[in-house]
């Protein structure tokens, strides 16, 4: 209740530390205003430019309550990058961003072969925007990695500095055990943007990898320097620690990561 008063007095920066906490306890509330928390912390992420971890908290709540009209807008909000509440939404934007939520939330909701047709459609309107590409190719590396790369790589090309998708462009070189590719990328996004823990640790999990543990070790206490929450942080940073040999400090990680993934396992940023 406390955090969405304070969304309702715009305090946005006191109602995401309220749903936070929520997010720890697991929104053990009457569904209803469960619902309503979720939908109002994917809003809050939004608005303060937090769009991954937007998606993940209103993918969640698709996946559990269905899609509704107000999951549709918000989804496409934070799936176009856009540090926007609904009611700041221009009118040339509404058409994009809500056919774009209306795609995503369809394939969140596994239906499939709706959504591929729905970002079809999306992109034969937009076909030069390259959060859409990248959307559609996250959902296609659910089913197809190949597919899902080409379309990443679309939104690449269209925008180089597309931190998302350099991003994941690491960590799928990654699994495709390619860890050059995979470094490349990871640099690509750090020198984009060094500030955002997430490229800090897929760039030290690619060093990891490529059998750097010195150089990973580095990139990865950056990450969780930026993001002490971090449970993937802390995991690989002890990973990194153990591989130089370093056991205090592998132990103390792998500490906190236990600490955190009994929290609830979720990624706080």
């Amino acid at each position: 209740m406390a955090g969405l008063c304070e969304y309702g007095l715009h305090n946005y920066g006191s109602a995401l530390d309220d749903f936070a906490r929520v997010e720890t306890l697991k929104f053990e509330e009457n569904a209803e205003l469960a619902r309503v928390a979720r939908l109002h912390y994917g809003l809050v992420l939004t608005k303060t430019g937090m769009f991954e971890k937007a998606i993940n908290i209103l993918a969640d709540l698709t996946r559990e309550k269905h899609k509704t009209p107000e999951t549709i807008v918000a989804i496409g909000i934070a799936g176009l990058r856009r540090p926007w509440l609904p009611s700041e939404v221009p009118e040339s934007e509404r058409d994009a961003i809500y056919r774009l939520g209306d795609a995503m939330s369809t394939g969140m909701e596994q239906d499939y072969k709706v959504a591929r047709q729905k970002f079809e459609d999306v992109l034969k309107a937009y076909p030069s925007d390259p959060n859409i590409h990248f959307r559609y190719g996250a959902m296609l590396c659910s089913l197809d990695d190949d597919q899902g790369v080409e379309e990443i790589k679309k939104a690449i090309a269209l925008e180089p500095d597309h931190v998302p998708a350099l991003v994941s462009m690491s960590a799928l070189s990654l699994k495709r055990e390619d860890s050059e590719a995979a470094v490349q990328y990871g640099e690509l996004a750090v020198k984009v943007s060094p500030g955002d823990f997430a490229t800090h640790v897929v760039l030290g999990r690619a060093l990891l990898a490529s059998e750097d543990p010195a150089r990973a070790a580095a990139e990865l206490e950056q990450a969780v320097k930026l993001a002490p929450n971090s449970i993937e942080g802390h995991y690989s940073l002890a990973e990194a620690y153990n591989h130089l040999g370093k056991k205090a400090e592998a132990a103390r990680e792998q500490a906190e990561f236990k600490r955190l993934e009994h929290l609830g396992g979720k990624q706080v940023p």
